[in-house]
């Protein structure tokens, strides 16, 4: 799947830059999320993207990058959209640790994880669209059914526990909650990875005749209809969690 012209441009000048300040360092440049699922929207979408490395930055290329970002922000509109993270290749395939730069928010971070986990891995192996470098199967070892569908279990036992926190904390966060469990349990049952449009509209086929009208409405609310109601997309997330638990088998 091609991106949309804007985050190519974006990407493209990006990819540039990157090289410039990583030279032999830089293994690959890589797009997943919802550009590459055909699900990207530039009103609410991150650009999600991988740099793998040979090695961890140095604190030269570290300073490097952070005024690579300032400059990109300064150029392209999207610029503050970018999510990246910066992972040597021998944490392919691997949690990330705590040391590693990335970029998400409009922010550089020069030390934390970023975005890497079992299911960018995942993503990335199978759907990763190279902006620089060979395929992303080629760098990227695939994930095994038993480790993805772990990390599953245990995003269901997180997502759940967090849900009042989140519906605590407004809409945004609560259809983030019912839209991650909502992937979650396609991929318990499939074994796939589902962009958020696409979970949602499947787990409405799965999660029984009282709860449609419910995911009706956070379908509505994720798709910016005004007339969508946040008060019972809020009020109903936490029981919601419960069901999504008791379909699973947890």
């Amino acid at each position: 799947m091609n991106p949309p012209q804007e985050v190519a441009d974006l990407l493209r000048d990006c990819a540039g830059a990157l090289f410039t300040c990583l030279g032999d360092s830089l293994v690959g440049v890589y797009l997943y999320g919802s550009a590459v699922w055909n699900a990207y929207d530039p009103e609410t979408s991150d650009i999600d993207v991988i740099v793998l490395l040979r090695a961890a930055c140095t604190p030269d290329q570290i300073d490097a990058l952070a005024t690579l970002h300032d400059d990109l922000a300064r150029r392209h509109p999207l610029a503050g959209t970018l999510d990246i993270s910066y992972v040597p290749l021998t944490l392919a395939a691997r949690h990330s640790d705590s040391t590693l730069p990335y970029y998400r928010d409009g922010h550089f971070v020069r030390q934390g994880s970023g975005d890497v986990n079992t299911v960018t891995w995942h993503t990335l192996h199978q759907h990763g669209v190279p902006i620089v470098g060979p395929p992303a199967s080629d760098v990227i070892p695939p994930v095994s059914p038993d480790v993805l569908r772990e990390t599953m279990w245990y995003n269901l036992g997180f997502l759940s526990g967090r849900m009042p926190a989140y519906v605590a904390r407004g809409i945004e966060t609560t259809l983030f909650g019912v839209v991650s469990l909502c992937r979650v349990l396609h991929t318990l049952r499939t074994g796939e990875i589902a962009s958020k449009r696409d979970a949602l509209d499947w787990a409405r086929a799965q999660v029984g005749e009282d709860w449609k009208p419910y995911l009706r409405n956070v379908r509505a609310l994720f798709a910016g209809d005004p007339w969508a109601s946040a008060d019972d997309a809020m009020d109903g997330a936490t029981a919601f969690a419960g069901h999504i638990r008791r379909l699973a088998g947890s």
